[in-house]
């Protein structure tokens, strides 16, 4: 296991933002490719889905994820 530091824009609370599992990650839309790779480089996964929820960049604060499944508030209209 590495010790890694990140933060997203601006901001070094990056569990608001980012959704991390042991198969895949969730990312803010609008996120760059190279902070994208980097994570994926990070957490050794190969899945990477830029979303938002509801318009929100905040991942984090509005859904839980495991490798199971990801849970989401009521009004949000894709499956992920």
């Amino acid at each position: 296991m590495s010790l890694q530091y990140f933060q997203y824009l601006g901001n070094p609370n990056i569990g608001l933002f980012i959704i991390a599992t042991d198969d895949f990650l969730l990312v803010p839309s609008g996120i760059s490719e190279n902070k994208m790779e980097f994570l994926r480089r990070c957490f050794k996964v190969d899945k990477v889905l830029s979303l938002r929820i509801r318009g929100s960049k905040l991942l984090g604060a509005l859904s839980v994820a495991n490798s199971n499944g990801v849970l989401l508030p009521y009004g949000c209209e894709h499956e992920v």
